[in-house]
């Protein structure tokens, strides 16, 4: 069966980009390649008609191309799109502004890089109350993390994390271990306003006094709460596809491991999941799941490759639905450092002698350790002569 595809050809600096999207799917690059961008044009390919009609719910308005730009991408971006751009996905044509306005359920549910921003002050800001620079899927993240908890559905009392019903035990151990070393996350009053408190034995630490990396988990552990319905449903409603910006953001290596196995569960629901990184970690990950596949190996090797000495639940039973799912990595860079000339290039064998720069340094993600590496190897044999 074909992959959705995805192919873009001038929008911004986006000059020819094409990425047929696996069960997950990895985008790699320098920063300002376009990566956002794409996985905001699959939001739009994949909901287009759902995204117009929830601007104009939220009193949003615009008249042509350049206006729509505006709103959807944010304040600045009004002239990405020209009459030379073409966006396709699947062979059907993305059209901006979309010719039609609904309310249909999304398909898509995109945690965007900049999730920080949907908690700033300790709760979930509303859709109307960001700046007009701020992008259509910041502030619909925000929406619905706002909803998840003034509906209650996100909290167990008062308690976010750790629920007994909410992930695996496993799951929800690796993450205390990684991020909230034995602290309890609460929603709790503070005069008139409730707002994110760590509580531990002895201290209610307030959200502003929290480590960066656990600002940057919260609202990502909340995405991952409203992709993981209690019960027997595994999936929520009309969710199909994930997008998961930087994920690593803030995180030790540790903390990684426990959103890249948080990621192997969202595929084993059903969910086909797209991720952008920084992080060579990530990358390691796929790396080894693809040898692990590639070589027929026995599915409780997932365990040895994540350092689970004692799982709580079936590990097996995992490894063998994810070993089969299709893995896809895309490194897009600038030809000739032009700004309006990024490219896509698929690097999913990860191939490391590969006799292609971009795709032995995986998306040069390792290009610094390479060249640590040739440089102490250098050292090392003129010292041994």
């Amino acid at each position: 069966m074909s992959l959705p595809t995805l192919r873009i050809k001038k929008f911004a600096q986006l000059r020819q980009v094409d990425v047929a999207f696996g069960d997950l799917t990895v985008l790699v690059g320098p920063q300002a390649t376009g990566k956002s961008l794409v996985l905001q044009l699959l939001k739009l390919a994949v909901d287009s008609t759902r995204v117009a009609g929830t601007l104009r719910r939220r009193g949003f308005a615009w008249e042509g191309m350049e206006e729509f730009c505006g709103v959807y991408f944010g304040e600045g971006m009004e002239r990405a799109w020209t009459d030379a751009t073409t966006v396709e996905f699947s062979g059907r044509p993305v059209h901006i502004p979309p010719r039609k306005r609904t309310d249909d359920a999304p398909r898509l549910f995109y945690i965007p890089a900049h999730r920080t921003l949907s908690v700033a002050e300790g709760w979930p800001a509303g859709f109307r109350s960001y700046k007009p620079d701020t992008p259509f899927v910041v502030r619909d993240f925000s929406e619905q993390l706002l909803e998840l908890l003034t509906t209650r559905q996100g909290t167990e009392g008062n308690v976010v994390f750790p629920q007994p019903r909410r992930l695996k035990r496993p799951f929800r151990d690796l993450v205390d271990e990684a991020v909230f070393h034995g602290g309890q996350l609460k929603l709790l009053s503070d005069g008139p306003r409730r707002q994110f408190k760590l509580v531990y034995p002895n201290a209610e630490i307030a959200y502003m006094a929290w480590t960066a990396g656990q600002r940057e988990f919260i609202p990502l552990l909340l995405g991952i709460y409203h992709l993981v319905p209690l019960g027997v449903r595994p999936r929520t409603g009309s969710i199909e596809w994930i997008v998961i910006e930087e994920p690593e953001m803030g995180l030790h290596s540790n903390a990684i491991q426990a959103v890249m196995l948080l990621i192997l569960e969202l595929m084993d629901r059903g969910y086909r999941v797209a991720v952008s990184t920084h992080s060579p970690a990530i990358l390691e990950v796929l790396w080894g799941l693809r040898q692990l596949k590639t070589g027929g190996a026995n599915p409780s090797k997932l365990r040895d490759l994540f350092g689970l000495e004692r799982a709580g639940w079936d590990v097996d039973r995992l490894a063998r639905n994810v070993l089969k799912k299709e893995y896809r990595v895309y490194y897009l860079d600038y030809v000739d450092h032009k700004v309006d000339s990024a490219r896509s290039y698929d690097i999913s064998a990860l191939d490391p002698d590969s006799a292609e720069l971009g795709e032995r340094t995986w998306g040069h993600l390792l290009s610094l350790s390479s060249r640590v590496n040739a440089a102490v190897a250098d050292v090392q044999t003129s010292t041994t002569k």
